[in-house]
């Protein structure tokens, strides 16, 4: 009785995390709460890389996107495969040769820039820099795992100047 719970989630728990139900069951059981809002995924793997996520002539929107529905149909592929924007898909990993496909087959380039990071902004990032064409392989190649988040788009070449595979210390 009377003891406080700390629950912590890497990134944004309000991003693809699952607190709309955590805050029911604590209504339901009558707890009080406070949510102390982190960074996005996203947002950190941008600062790590030195990458803009958005930039003005390159890519003027960002999508989030969750990935545990790719193989769904209801997904508007002609709609995320647009060249003037960033996506960045969560929880993707096991997705990547769905991913490619889809957005190639909806109109972006085989070359299209992908960054591949697993684990961003923390000590263990691993980076792989590739194409659409090449993610799936480079996947596997680089023996990533998850938490990686794949981001698809043009701004990605800022992160280009980085070694292919950048692994922290």
């Amino acid at each position: 009785m009377g003891a406080r719970v700390a629950r912590l989630k890497g990134g944004d728990s309000l991003v693809f995390g699952r607190l709309g139900e955590e805050l029911d069951a604590l209504e339901d059981a009558g707890i009080g709460y406070q949510i102390i809002p982190g960074i996005t995924a996203a947002a950190g793997c941008a600062a790590s890389l030195k990458m803009p996520l958005t930039e003005r002539g390159v890519a003027n929107k960002l999508r989030l996107v969750t990935a545990h529905s790719c193989d769904d149909t209801t997904i508007d592929w002609a709609g995320l495969a647009q060249t003037d924007e960033t996506l960045v898909f969560y929880m993707g990993l096991s997705m990547a040769e769905h991913i490619s496909a889809r957005l190639i087959e909806h109109g972006l380039a085989p070359e299209w820039p992908v960054a591949l990071v697993q684990s961003a902004s923390c000590p263990a990032e691993r980076t792989v820099i590739t194409t659409l064409e090449h993610m799936a392989a480079d996947r596997h190649r680089h023996q990533l795992t998850s938490p990686t988040l794949i981001v698809v788009g043009r701004v990605v070449r800022r992160a280009c100047t980085l070694s292919t595979v950048r692994q922290s210390a």
